[in-house]
């Protein structure tokens, strides 16, 4: 009883060391860079981009600059790290971190149902300002929107707030990085010019997010985490280019 006891505590430890062992490879200024463009970066390449858009109506300008401020981001973030990509590659080859990844985001899309219609028994639920503009995105553009908000943007957050922030903090403290890596997604999705009442509503749906795919990240590595993300994204823009798609038809 006891070695079964030892050996699944070595075999539990052996997969932490290997969901670990890319992050302990990637050195801190790629960390640093990947958590300052996910965060500061995004901010500076949304402002140039919405800049140079300023001759083009107001609502395509917006959509446009989101979808191609995440597209340069991508690059920006990706060229950082793609001599890295082969300390993943046993990482990829496992279908094991995918499918708990995917089970992971179908947590997310529950809970984000599940809290919505019970806040709806209370208040009028409204989405944040950040989700309004995603779903204008996505009207517009609904195609680019699989690709850029279903694909690249869960890929940008998922190297900037567990691949940068948690895999920074968590040399320190687990804890702290869970905490730190939760709050600042939260956080990031949070809009302090919009409604704080709705905005505060809408808020434990992305820590909830942020909590699980730190903790898939954490579980299953950089696969587990980008997984579940990626599905929660796309299940949104699928949503939304149908209830787009229901609501011009009967017009």
């Amino acid at each position: 009883m006891l070695e079964n006891e030892n050996e699944n505590v070595n075999i539990e430890h052996k997969r932490e060391e290997l969901n670990d062992a890319p992050m302990k490879s990637i050195p801190l200024w790629k960390r640093i860079y990947l958590l300052a463009m996910g965060i500061g970066g995004l901010n500076i390449i949304a402002i140039i981009i919405s800049v140079a858009l300023m001759f083009l109506p107001e609502n395509q300008a917006n959509s446009l600059t989101n979808i191609i401020t995440y597209s340069v981001l991508f690059c920006a973030m990706f060229g950082i790290i793609i001599f890295d990509l082969p300390k993943f590659v046993y990482q990829f080859k496992d279908y094991r971190r995918y499918l708990y990844g995917l089970l992971f985001g179908l947590a997310v899309i529950g809970f984000d149902v599940c809290y919505s219609n019970i806040i709806n028994l209370f208040y009028t639920f409204h989405v944040s300002e950040n989700e309004e503009t995603i779903r204008g995105v996505i009207t517009l553009y609904p195609a680019l929107s699989i690709i850029v908000i279903g694909i690249l943007g869960p890929i940008c957050e998922e190297l900037a707030y567990r691949v940068g922030l948690f895999g920074l903090i968590k040399k320190w403290s687990v804890v702290g990085a869970f905490f730190a890596s939760t709050i600042l997604f939260g956080l990031a999705h949070f809009t302090f010019s919009g409604n704080i009442l709705d905005e505060l509503v809408n808020l434990p749906i992305y820590l909830f997010s942020g909590f699980i795919f730190t903790f898939a990240y954490y579980k299953y590595g950089f696969i587990g985490s980008m997984s579940a993300h990626i599905l929660n994204n796309l299940i949104s823009v699928i949503v939304t280019v149908a209830e787009a798609y229901k609501a011009t038809s009967f017009i």
